[in-house]
């Protein structure tokens, strides 16, 4: 962690409770965050506690592996999907069950607890999945909930880091 940019997450709740927070929200992890200023930076993220990683995303060996995995419909077409796509095209997955996010290229679940799913809200209602068209191709997208921008996801040194983008979703016809 980069010393004096983070704070902790108890001060980071007071401060998003004071609506002083800019960027992606400050509850999305048990760990430390960002500390608000007036012109915050896309580039610097949010980051979550590395011990709450786990490389097990299900419970139960005996279930399938997807019988927890949140899927999302699109609420404009017949589109259904449990992968979500981050602005560079990375999956993550949410676990239902553990209400964690799943980083689909280790399959590691992070901020267990944390991650609640209602519909296509995501979290406490900071985040949400929204829909969108690249390549010809139908995704969906892990989105701000204000703005409508498609954050970066990153996992580096086993934290899930969330960026946000001015990137919206694509919309190709």
């Amino acid at each position: 962690m980069i010393a004096g940019r983070y704070r902790p997450l108890s001060s980071a709740l007071f401060l998003a409770g004071m609506g002083l927070l800019v960027g992606c929200p400050a509850s999305v992890g048990p760990g430390d965050i960002r500390e608000p200023t007036d012109s915050m930076d896309p580039a610097d993220p949010i980051v979550d506690d590395p011990a709450d990683a786990t490389t097990d995303p299900g419970d139960n060996e005996n279930d399938p592996p997807d019988s927890k995995l949140a899927t999302f419909d699109d609420p404009d077409s017949d589109f259904s999907s449990q992968e979500v796509n981050d602005v560079e095209e990375e999956i993550v997955q949410f676990n239902t069950q553990r209400m964690s996010i799943i980083w689909a290229l280790d399959e590691s679940s992070h901020q267990e607890g944390m991650w609640v799913v209602d519909d296509n809200v995501l979290g406490n209602g900071d985040f949400q999945v929204r829909f969108g068209t690249r390549g010809g191709v139908r995704r969906a997208y892990f989105t701000e909930t204000i703005p409508e921008t498609v954050c970066d996801i990153e996992v580096v040194d086993g934290v899930l880091l969330i960026i946000p983008t001015n990137e919206r979703v694509p919309q190709e016809e």
